[in-house]
């Protein structure tokens, strides 16, 4: 399989492909912001 946007070389004997440069924007998914405690912003709205 194919993934888009990265380069590639394949060697023309063998027909093998190779993976040069893996520069993909969404390849890195960031992690879900972590919600906060609902207690603490409970505490945090009654000082």
């Amino acid at each position: 399989m194919l993934i888009a946007g990265a380069t590639y070389t394949r060697d023309a004997q063998s027909g093998t492909v190779t993976v040069l440069d893996l520069k993909r924007p969404d390849a890195f998914i960031p992690e879900p912001e972590v919600s906060r405690d609902p207690w603490a912003e409970a505490l945090e709205g009654a000082e």
